[in-house]
């Protein structure tokens, strides 16, 4: 746990001991519910903000995608991926323990280079896994195949039907393979 989770904590624990004016708390820390770390109360009420998320759920060999209000919290034997995000913008009672930031991060045109690595330390924080420091040739490798990708996509011909007779697409093709 942080210390900032730790510090927003004792703070909401002191504006509720104390008489102080009414306190909007605004936060993405997760561990504060995942640990219990603040309650409801008559003068805490938790509120979250509606997001509809489109998922492409797959079970053995079938896939289908449905539409949900994020309910961060169900557990579900399929397996989930995000495929769409739409911010409501309406505030309702409840805690959302997902802040779908790394989708932010990619809609506002962050480096798709840094959302995979945000992506792959998610998954191990979350898995309690060992996060394998990413090097500075594997850096500059996956931005230089990253590159060589952009420009043979650049390269093939505007007939899609002809791609299969490019060599740009059968680089292309075993290049994404090796990576």
């Amino acid at each position: 746990m942080s210390d900032g989770v730790a510090m927003l904590s004792s703070s909401i624990e002191y504006f509720n001991q104390h008489k102080t004016p009414k306190v909007l708390i605004s936060t993405h820390w997760h561990e504060l519910f995942q640990y219990q770390l603040i309650k409801e109360t008559p003068n805490i009420a938790f509120y979250q903000m509606t997001v509809l998320v489109q998922f492409e759920e797959s079970a053995g060999d079938s896939s289908k995608t449905t539409v949900s209000l994020d309910n961060s919290n169900s557990k579900s034997t399929l397996q989930k991926k995000k495929v769409n995000i739409t911010h409501l913008y309406k505030l309702v009672p409840g805690i959302s323990f997902d802040s779908f930031g790394l989708e932010c991060a990619l809609s506002a045109g962050l480096e798709e280079l840094l959302i995979m690595r945000a992506e792959y330390l998610k998954k191990c924080i979350q898995e309690g896994e060992e996060i394998t420091p990413m090097e500075n040739s594997q850096t500059h490798q996956l931005i230089s195949q990253g590159n060589i990708i952009a420009q043979l996509l650049g390269q093939l011909p505007k007939d899609k039907n002809t791609w299969s007779e490019s060599t740009e697409f059968h680089t292309l093709v075993d290049l994404i393979k090796k990576w």
